[in-house]
Parts: C-alpha cells; structure tokens; sequence
C-alpha cells in the first residue's frame, strides 16, 4: 500500500489521482515494541528514507519525554513520514495528555493536590503530544491488532480515538474468544460498519456461538449456519485473509497431536486434596471466576510435576506496593523492558495466600509433596524425557512452551539431570539477553537441543524455524497462544516437516479446557476462515474442580505412521506392552475435519437474502440521516 502510494505520488501523471488528503503522507504505525526493528527494516528495504519518507520511532518508554515531544513533532510537520511507536507507548501517550472533562488539567496521581507549575507544563506538553498523535496521521496501521481485540483494553480504548478513518489492521489472530472480537476490529476500521454492540451481539453472536457445540440442537445449528453465510458476506469487504494454508507448497507437513496422559499415583492423590482444599466443607463454595483461574493454574502445576506444585505454594508473598511515583523523564525497567506482555493481569500470578489458601491448607499439602525432581513423579514429564531423547536421536530440535514460571524453573532441573542442553526465554528477560539466547539457538552447528520458552512471552513475534518439533505443556484460556507458540517453528524458512505434542492430564479439569479450546477454536475457523469443522465441544462442560476420573486405556496404535522417527516409536512401545504414559491420541486433522452439514436449502437461502437486503436498506438510510 505504501509502495504504491509512494510510486503514484512521486509522478505527476498520478499525483492528480490520489486523494488530496494522501499527497501529504503522515504514516502512524503501532505494534507490539519487540516489532519495531523489524519493521525498520522492512521499510528500509522497499521504502529507503533518504528517498521519499522519513523515519521515526518510538518503541518504549526509556525515551526521555523531551525526546517523545521533539519527534512526535518533527514527524507531524513532516511532508511524507512515518513514526512507528509501541502499543504501550501509544497508550501511555493517549492517556497521560488527557484533560479531565471539565477542561482542568490532572491533579497530582500520588496527592491528589493540584500539580505545581513546572508539572502543569510538563502535562500542557503531554497534551499537545496525544494531540499530534490523534490528529495528524493520514493513515493508521496496526500490526498485532488482536491486541485490541478487546474493547475493554486500554490500548483498545486509545486507537479508537485516533481521528484518521483510513485504517488498516494486521493481524493472524483476528478472534480467540468469541465473536464479539471481530466486531471490535471492524468497528475500528469501520466504525458503526456493524451496527451497535448490543445489535451485532444478539442477531450474530449468540445464534452463531449457540449452533457450535457438539450438542446443539438442529434448529441452533441450522440457524447458526445461517448467520455465518450472512456474516461472512457482510465482512467480505472489509477482511482480507490468508491463513497458513496460503503457503502450502512453501512448507513442509504438519502433524499435531494431542496426547491424554495420566496422573501418577502421588499426582492424584495431591490432586484429590488440593480439591477438597479449595472446594471446602461439603464442596459446594461459590467460586469467583478469578479466583478459579488463579485456583486452576495451581492444579496446571501439579499436573506438570508437584515440584512445581509444591514452588508455588512455598513461594514467599509479594511485597506490599506502595504509591506510585510520578512519571520521571525515564521510565522504569518494567516499561523500558520492550518484551513484556501487555496485559493487565497473568493468571496464575496471585500469591497462594489472596485465593484463599490458608497456611493450614498450604502445610498440609506440602507436607505430602516429595521434595524430589525425579521425573518418575510425573508421568507428563516422563513423556517429555522420552520425546526429547528420540529427537535427539533424530537430530531434531524441540521447543516446549508452557504457561508457568515454575514449570520452565523446574525443566531446567531436569534437562540437566538428563544431559540436553537447552536456552530459555521468558518474560523477565531483557531484549539483548533475549535476542543472544535465540541467536545461539538458531545458529547453524549449535548443539542447543531445546529452547524453553514461556507461552505468553515467548508465543509472537520469534523466527525459531530451527526447531521442527514443539511440545505444549499446559493449556490456557486463549487457544490461539498455543496456536501462535506452534507457528515459532512453523513458518517460511522451516525447512523439516513438524510435529506437535500438547498435553492433556487426563480425567482433570485439562478436560474442560481442552473442550473449550475446541469450541474457540472451531468458532474462529467458521467466523473468520469461511471453514465449517466439526462440532468437538459440548456445551455442558462447566464443573471444573472434581477428584480425577477414571480414564480407560484407548486403542493407540491405529496412529502409527505419521512420525516415524519419535511417536511411532513410543507406540511400538505400547504394543510391546510398555507404558510409555499415552492414554490416547487424537490428532488435530481428525479434530479439524469438515462437518457432515446438509448444504443450505433454497428456502434458507432466501431467508438470508431476506435479510441481507433489510440490513442493506438500514445503511442507505442511516448513511442518508448522516447526510443530512
């Protein structure tokens, strides 16, 4: 787009025939602060500065605020420009230079007296800053958007404020929840495009998710049908996709598996306690749905290893925090560190004591848990061990992503009781640490086996095409993390076919979360990819805490055939009558598979046209009353 822009400005033929509000080009470019170098690049390659625009940036808040003032400045005077800024920094810059309603500027955030006089110019200039910023772009590109796929995120909140309509939002992962994401990225590229929030929510959203599960009945899923051939023709215009299958013929296969695996004996037995812990006296607590996430992820730990269970619950508390400082012209470490993840809140993070664990409750545990890193102890791990040296043999290099610090603490133990080497990325780590620890993974020769890696941290933005196998852990509530941490290894570049392992401890509330993950993950194939696949999830799978249930041995050789060199090798193994901790399989190409739908009739047919030209007439007069 940028390309063409440039090459039509740049002859008078075609001067004439761009906009007038184009021919002055101030380019906003906002993404995640770990893109930024690559986006340099990029542009210095297909649009030299020296030739045509002129480059700034701003990537975190390490830069002093009369720096900010100065380039956010410069690029807006700028003829033909382009200022490229974090997501975070962006809404910093949004939020800090915004006036209170009644036009006075922000009192003191520590006092809550008015600012002194050297303040008050120090906010008039933050002021003039988000101005700049939400006035002078004549394009806006996003790149990661579904980082404001939420509507209630503040980086959400501050790119709808941006006044320039010409918009363009880049992104793999446009939905992972629900439907109401992709109304809030269209609605950022095309306002009001979609009608109200409450509108899109009961005429798209609830009869398209009611028709998805496993369970529902004919007249939901026909309904649903029906509305997704309505949706998908009213976001035609404005969704342009390409998703992997765009690069077929450019990669190798890909194999993902999904592997029920079993408790240990002590794993269920700390499991059945950790329940009854939580639950209370006659297990009928109401749970807050906060704590709950916080209560899971415990559960997560225990069943990767109870070392890790057992780190947790001696984990000492956080300090108590105290009243945030005002803004200084540097900021701090956790800002200036451009690798940390965005969001508000990690579950999992709360310290064991604010969900409700008594010091009773946490003792009692403990004093059941082996202080032990033997991997004989868990059978997950026993499973890992047994991948990882079958790879090695192989001469393959594997990435094990997962959604807990003390998991990633406690592989680390293990990887060097059994000899591989390995690197490890994680949301502490500083960018050069970060980009060195690839850096030797990646280069050719290294005997780095495997690269730990925490999913939330580590999911986006890294090229690992040197490793062609990846092990999931642990599951969590967003699916498209798992889907963006296997898309590290498979990518242009990836050179072997892949293979994928994700975990699933069986009989546990994984269960749950692995239906749930079915269901997103069929319902952003059927919104966003045009695809229909089989319904996997059950609608009624809501309890989550129960003692573990009994999971039978599933017939697992049928599945050979496919990896020859790791899993086909482990089932050879079963057939011998080893237990090599694989209940079942399932892989994701059964799971993925199209659904048995009768094709539309004529009459459903008409229905949608029905519609389509009502909703159709409701543009043209709204677009009228605007006119007017």
């Amino acid at each position: 787009m940028l390309i063409s822009l440039k090459e039509a400005l740049e002859k008078e033929a075609t001067r004439k025939l761009v906009p007038a509000d184009l021919r002055e080009l101030r380019v906003l470019i906002t993404c995640p602060p770990a893109l930024i170098p690559n986006w340099v690049k990029e542009l210095g390659e297909w649009l030299p500065s020296s030739e045509f625009f002129q480059l700034w940036q701003l990537g975190t808040g390490s830069v002093k605020r009369e720096q900010r003032s100065a380039i956010i400045e410069a690029w807006s005077k700028g003829k033909n420009s382009i200022l490229l800024v974090g997501h975070q920094m962006l809404t910093r810059l949004v939020k800090s230079g915004k006036q209170h309603q009644n036009g006075e500027l922000p009192l003191d955030t520590v006092s809550g007296a008015p600012r002194d006089s050297n303040v008050d110019q120090s906010t008039a200039e933050e002021i003039e800053m988000r101005e700049l910023i939400l006035k002078r772009p004549t394009i806006v590109i996003a790149d990661e958007a579904h980082a404001f796929r939420n509507a209630n995120a503040a980086v959400s909140a501050a790119v709808h404020q941006i006044r320039t309509q010409r918009r363009v939002a880049l992104t793999g992962s446009p939905m992972s929840n629900n439907t109401g994401e992709i109304y809030t990225l269209i609605s950022w590229i095309a306002p009001n495009y979609l009608g109200a929030a409450d509108e899109f929510r009961s005429n798209f959203a609830i009869p398209i998710e009611e028709g998805s599960y496993r369970d529902s009945t004919r007249y939901e899923k026909r309904k649903s049908l029906k509305k997704l051939e309505l949706l998908k023709d009213e976001i035609a215009p404005k969704v342009h996709r390409a998703d992997i299958t765009a690069l077929r013929g450019s990669l190798k296969s890909k194999t993902e598996y999904v592997l029920t695996v079993p408790l240990t004996e002590i794993q269920e037995k700390l499991y059945i306690k950790c329940v009854e812990c939580l639950r209370g006296p006659g297990g009928d607590t109401e749970i807050p749905q906060i704590k709950l996430f916080n209560w899971l992820s415990l559960l997560t730990l225990l069943c990767n290893h109870p070392r890790s269970f057992r780190a947790k619950l001696q984990e000492k508390p956080p300090p108590k925090k105290t009243a945030p400082a005002r803004e200084s012209n540097v900021a701090s470490n956790a800002d200036a560190d451009s690798n940390k993840d965005s969001e508000p809140e990690v579950v999992g993070e709360a310290h064991v004591s604010s969900i409700g664990m008594t010091p009773a409750m946490i003792e009692e545990l403990v004093a059941e848990i082996p202080d032990s890193p033997s991997v004989e102890l868990s059978c997950r791990m026993q499973l890992t061990r047994d991948i990882l040296q079958l790879s090695k043999k192989a001469g393959d290099k594997v990435l094990i992503f997962s959604q807990s610090i003390p998991t990633l603490d406690y592989m680390e133990d293990m990887l060097k009781g059994i000899g591989v080497s390995y690197g490890r990325i994680d949301g502490s780590m500083r960018m050069v640490i970060r980009e060195k620890t690839l850096s030797e993974y990646n280069t050719p020769g290294s005997t780095t086996q495997v690269l730990l890696i925490s999913t939330r941290a580590g999911g986006q933005e890294l090229n690992i095409q040197t490793a062609n196998r990846v092990i999931i852990l642990d599951y969590g509530f967003n699916p498209t993390r798992e889907e963006q941490a296997v898309g590290r290894a498979y990518r242009l570049g990836q050179t072997k076919p892949v293979f994928v392992y994700r975990f699933v401890a069986a009989g546990t509330y994984e269960n749950q979360l692995y239906n749930m993950g079915l269901f997103k993950m069929s319902l952003s194939q059927r919104v966003v990819d045009k695809k229909n696949p089989a319904r996997n999830a059950d609608r009624k799978a809501s309890e989550w805490l129960y003692p573990p249930k009994k999971v039978d041995q599933k017939e697992i050789g049928s599945e050979a055939g496919k990896d020859p060199l790791v899993l086909d090798r482990l089932i050879e193994r079963h057939v011998k009558g080893e237990d090599v901790f694989i209940r079942a399989i399932t892989t994701m190409e059964t799971l993925q598979a199209e659904a048995d739908d009768e094709p539309l009739t004529e009459e459903e047919k008409k229905e949608i046209l029905e519609e389509k030209q009502a909703r159709m007439r409701e543009r043209e007069v709204l677009g009228t009353q605007r006119m007017l």
